[in-house]
């Protein structure tokens, strides 16, 4: 909330009631987005965020990031499991 922001009012993302703001230019680690424009879209009831989107002018091509959150499903514990290999070394105490 600390860049100036414009409200998007409420809408539906899947089953879930949301409300928006976008910022203009929203600050990046990639600073080669030109003509940058956020989204930030916030669960109604969680206040938990549902979606954040990104668009702007890279090498002359639109670019468009979409990243969802997912908060309340559940996750498989073997994404955290090494992915052990030929050139990996386990180092016990």
């Amino acid at each position: 909330m600390a860049c100036d922001y414009q409200e998007l009012g409420e809408k539906m993302i899947g089953d879930i009631r949301v409300q928006g703001i976008e910022v203009k230019d929203p600050p990046m680690d990639d600073e080669s987005l030109a003509n940058a424009v956020g989204r930030l879209w916030v669960d109604v009831e969680t206040q938990l965020p549902v979606r954040i989107e990104i668009e702007g002018t890279a090498d002359s091509h639109t670019v468009q990031w979409i990243m969802d959150f997912r908060w309340a499903e559940a996750v498989d514990p073997g994404v955290f499991e090494p992915n052990i290999t030929d050139d990996f070394t386990l180092i016990t105490d």
